[in-house]
């Protein structure tokens, strides 16, 4: 039986062409918060690409290690999007706003593997990372998780917001009843990159600054790492290059995909400046529901 099937493929081309580029705002985002001083520019853009190639050096070192860390800076990236719009109040005590972002960020990494391990095992393992330790993590980070939602119920019920509770659980029932490439993909291109995109543009464009340039040199860019890790994990047969080996697909698209989260992440939320740290926050606020 094939790894990926064609709705699979079709989820991993969709991921690299329509979620992937969300990240190149970072460019017009890092020159802003330069505040002009080319210097600085620089410096913070030279710790962007290194970032990037230290995260592939990882991958290729230590893989179980990495989809770690993958899933554990994805889980507060897309619980601090606030998907599922719970909007905590900031001034909530700390334990609702953490439980509010592992809850809303675990649906895409800690519940959609647990729920179908069967399939996203022999990922894992195609990506030459440990199953079994990777499992392990998951059922802890899955009490977390529990735990987490507990809090967030509590908090919903007692402000009467049943809706946000139901639509939780129709998120979570999605979880179980969708492939799980095909719920990520649709989760990271439809909802959170395009609200990102829209949120980038609105701001961009309140700012003055047209990044049009720089955000299609910077995708062209981000597009042909993809090419090139994909291809140098492509198996050589005689001469000729096999373009058609699934876990070679696979392993290009996470292993760039992870190399490209680290920076978008550490740097926008660790680098910049803390007011435009905020900004950046609000931007990546993405709708799960309305």
């Amino acid at each position: 039986m094939a790894l990926l099937s064609l709705v699979d493929t079709i989820c991993l081309v969709s991921i690299v062409i329509f979620g992937v580029p969300h990240g190149a705002f970072d460019y017009a985002f890092l020159r802003k918060s330069a505040k002009g001083r080319n210097g600085a520019f620089i410096r913070t853009i030279a710790v962007y690409v290194l970032l990037i190639f230290l995260s592939l050096i990882l991958w290729f070192l230590a893989p179980t290690l990495s989809l770690m860390l993958f899933l554990l800076i994805s889980t507060y990236h897309f619980g601090v999007a606030d998907p599922l719009r719970f909007c905590i109040d900031p001034q909530s005590p700390k334990i609702l706003a953490i439980s509010s972002i592992l809850m809303q960020g675990g649906l895409t990494t800690i519940l959609l593997p647990l729920f179908h391990w069967a399939t996203v095992s022999q990922y894992f393992t195609v990506l030459q990372s440990n199953p079994e330790t990777l499992f392990l993590w998951l059922t802890f980070s899955s009490s977390l998780w529990v735990i987490s939602g507990l809090v967030v119920f509590k908090h919903l019920f007692e402000a009467n917001q049943t809706a946000k509770v139901a639509a939780t659980l129709l998120a979570c029932l999605l979880v179980y009843l969708m492939k799980p490439l095909l719920f990520f993909a649709i989760f990271f291109c439809c909802f959170h990159s395009w609200s990102h995109y829209k949120n980038s543009m609105r701001h961009i464009s309140v700012a003055g600054q047209s990044s049009s340039v720089s955000f299609f040199i910077t995708t062209i860019l981000a597009w042909a790492l993809i090419v090139i890790v994909g291809l140098g994990f492509l198996p050589i047969v005689g001469d000729e290059l096999t373009f058609a080996s699934e876990p070679s697909l696979l392993r290009g698209v996470f292993a760039t995909l992870f190399a490209l989260t680290v920076p978008h992440i550490v740097v926008v939320d660790v680098l910049v400046a803390p007011k435009d740290r905020s900004e950046l926050m609000d931007l990546d606020r993405s709708e799960f529901t309305t």
